[in-house]
């Protein structure tokens, strides 16, 4: 799972995950519906290939906010910070 497709750094981690021969089956996460299209339309053909789930995850602080997305055995992240939350 690389969350956050939506942003530069982890756009860039599933364009290469997606781009490797006989790459891994890819899971992402985004926080609205608009960027959930955003990224199925930027990665039409993986997402219709079912090489790349896009998960929406509106409220990323809440409990359990991710236990549906993080079912599978790799989890890419960069570091972020919720200070001031």
């Amino acid at each position: 799972m690389s969350p956050g497709a939506n942003g530069h750094v982890a756009q860039h981690v599933v364009n290469q995950l997606l781009s490797a021969p006989n790459g891994p089956r890819v899971r992402t996460t985004v926080r609205s519906e608009q960027s959930a299209h955003q990224v199925s339309d930027f990665f039409s053909e993986a997402v219709a290939e079912g090489r790349l789930d896009v998960i929406r995850v509106p409220d990323i602080v809440k409990d359990g906010a991710f236990d549906e997305a993080v079912k599978m055995k790799c989890f890419f992240s960069s570091p972020s910070s919720l200070a001031g939350r």
